[in-house]
């Protein structure tokens, strides 16, 4: 009974593992029929995707391979193997490539000669794999070559004095790959020698370097620049360092005073220069102005003995300073020179030569007697820098009126300078009749025989007291404000109304007028030009405001800016 039963349970186990059999293998058929894609394709594998040949001798060629191998289940058909980019590249393609069985391969030779520091191709392989039908191989490589540095560059030998020299070594170093070999070494600027120099041709190894001794021997003042050069065969041939160097500079600092010592001077030009190699051109020059309250700053002033210039309108002074370089201060303040040939003709309303002895100038009055023998005499006016005319002056001039506006016009155009006040505007629109209009007809009359001709005008400014507009930066800081205080105590003064072209406004504001039919208040005028300037040459000056018992401080500052201004 065991052993049938053991029998049986045998043949059990057996017809199972044959019925399992069965079935597993009627499964693995059905799924093997029914894979998607499983009919045989080829497969392009190329390796590698990239060659980098590194750094290549300009005069070398190496070698590296790629591979083409098909790891597809059917022939892989190849129809070129193509090369775009840098033509330091070329490939050596093997015959009987153009169909590879499955699993059968083939090597390209790429041959690299370095050209550039950055080479770079593209080998492309057409196949007629259906998923990758071009492979790329990137090829890369860069030249060898030798290359020559100049070091320091630049190289700064510094500040020295005039007459003094110095030295340095400047270094040529091969920082190239291959060895370099300099033929020739040349210094090229004024003050710069190569001191000494290696045996030529001098072959560099790769981070080789040769010292020259350079010399730099300044002889005038000045900024210095030069190079040095070196010819070579490496791939540029020649290469330049620069040289630089310089000689000591000094800031002069100080104070100007108006002549008299006593008052400061805005806007005055200080400056200095030098034809250190005497060839009739300022080697160098350099220029400042003063501040509001008289001081300057003059950078730049090379070492050495050196004239320092001062000048505002006709007036100057000039001074020597022994520099050697950093700040200088001057010991004392230095004063504009009164001493200049000034001409006054007097007036019955207006007193400019009391400002004028108050900043400490001399001049020759002209009265009402005296003054046609000056405006009459060309060769007498030529004699003088400035003719002031005061307010109130005769007018017998207008009896010789086209002579002597001929005779002013010249004696401005030839660099003279001309101030005029108040009712003293019609000697300046008989010689610029173009420069400045006036409130009513531009004629020209005498005021105190012929009131009817015109009837008030243009003297037709009422008694007031203003706030004027400073337009002029330097007299607003000669004023220290911006707006002026500006008395007319009496009524009748002349009322200009607009600039000329090329006259330019230095204060202005609004002012009151008479009537012209009534001879009563008139209109209110606004922006009124109260001080004008205009350049024909010299400079002419005119202001419907002056020096009489009416002055303010602003008044009288802004003179004295007038009068050293012309």
């Amino acid at each position: 009974m065991k052993t049938a039963a053991l029998k049986t349970a045998a043949l059990k186990t057996a017809a199972l593992l044959a019925s399992v059999s069965l079935m597993s293998g009627a499964c693995t058929e059905n799924q093997l029929n029914n894979i998607p894609g499983s009919e045989a394709k080829p497969d392009i594998l190329v390796t590698p995707e990239r060659i980098d040949f590194g750094a290549v001798g300009s005069t070398a060629t190496v070698e590296e391979l790629f591979t083409i191998e098909n790891v597809g289940t059917a022939g892989l058909s190849i129809s070129d193997v193509l090369l775009s980019g840098s033509e330091a590249f070329t490939l050596t393609v093997p015959t009987g490539i153009s169909t590879l069985a499955p699993g059968d391969s083939a090597d390209v030779v790429v041959s690299y000669a370095a050209r550039t520091a950055a080479d770079e191709a593209v080998a492309t392989v057409l196949s007629d794999d259906p998923q990758t039908p071009e492979a790329d191989v990137v090829l890369v490589g860069e030249v060898l070559y030798a290359d020559l540095e100049i070091q320091p560059d630049p190289f700064d030998f510094g500040i020295l004095e005039p007459g003094s020299s110095t030295t340095g070594e400047v270094l040529l170093v091969n920082v190239g790959g291959e060895t370099l070999t300099i033929d020739t070494i040349a210094v090229i600027g004024e003050a710069f020698e190569a001191l000494t120099l290696p045996s030529l041709p001098v072959t560099l190894e790769p981070e080789e370097s040769v010292p020259v001794e350079m010399g730099f021997a300044p002889e005038f003042h000045g900024e210095y620049e030069g190079q040095i050069w070196a010819n070579h065969d490496g791939p540029t041939g020649t290469d330049m360092g620069t040289l630089v160097g310089g000689t000591t500079q000094t800031t002069v600092t100080g104070r100007i005073c108006d002549p008299s010592g006593t008052g400061w001077v805005v806007g005055a030009h200080v400056w200095s220069a030098a034809d250190e190699d005497g060839d009739g051109e300022a080697d160098w020059y350099v220029e400042t102005w003063t501040d509001a309250d008289g001081y300057f700053a003059l950078e730049g002033v090379r070492a050495g003995t050196r004239t320092i210039y001062v000048d505002k309108g006709s007036f100057s002074t000039e001074f020597e300073v022994t520099v050697t370089g950093g700040t200088y201060e001057l010991p004392e303040d230095e004063c504009l020179s009164g001493d200049l040939p000034v001409a006054v003709v007097t007036g019955d309303y207006d007193d400019i030569g009391h400002i004028l002895r108050d900043l400490g100038i001399d001049y020759d009055a002209y009265s009402s007697g005296t003054y046609l023998n000056l405006l009459r005499d060309p060769e007498a006016m030529a004699e003088y820098d400035i003719i002031f005319f005061n307010c109130g002056m005769s007018f017998s001039w207008l009896s010789y009126e086209a002579e002597v506006a001929d005779n002013l016009q010249a004696f401005v155009a030839d660099g003279g300078s001309v101030y005029a006040s108040d009712w003293a505007h019609a000697i300046v629109e008989a010689s610029w009749p173009a420069q400045i209009d006036w409130l009513g007809e531009d004629e020209v009359w005498d005021p105190n025989t012929d009131i009817d001709y015109g009837h008030l005008y243009p003297y037709a400014g009422l008694a007031a007291r203003i706030d004027g507009d400073v337009n002029d930066s330097v007299m607003a800081s000669a004023i220290g404000s911006e707006t002026a205080e500006l008395v007319f105590d009496l009524d009748a003064w002349v009322v200009p109304l607009t600039p000329g072209l090329g006259t330019s406004v230095l204060i202005s504001g609004e002012v009151g007028t008479y009537d012209e039919d009534t001879f009563g208040v008139g209109e209110t005028l606004g922006n009124v030009p109260l001080a004008l300037r205009f350049e024909p040459g010299g400079t002419v000056i005119y202001t419907t405001f002056h020096n009489e018992a009416q002055l303010t401080q602003d008044m009288e500052a802004a003179l004295k800016e007038i009068i050293l201004s012309l």
